[in-house]
């Protein structure tokens, strides 16, 4: 219990105190669309595969592999 007041504590004092949602088994975190950098990665990822500007696409690519830092979605 005291794991979970610690995270909606540190939620609150981020200003994000109402996006960890109660749930039946535990609790929810709640996001905008966008807000995520996996979200975001894969609308990247998906514009670059639709454009035939190579440039483009390499600039949309390389903004998409910026977002991660260490391997990708480890510990999930």
């Amino acid at each position: 219990m005291t794991d979970v007041l610690f995270i909606r504590r540190a939620l609150r004092d981020a200003g994000l105190g109402s996006a960890i949602l109660p749930r039946p088994g535990g609790y929810a975190l709640e996001t905008a669309p966008g807000e995520l950098d996996y979200a975001e990665f894969i609308r990247l990822v998906s514009q670059a595969s639709r454009d035939d500007d190579l440039e483009r696409r390499s600039r949309d690519l390389r903004t998409a592999l910026a977002l991660w830092r260490g391997p990708a979605l480890t510990g999930v």
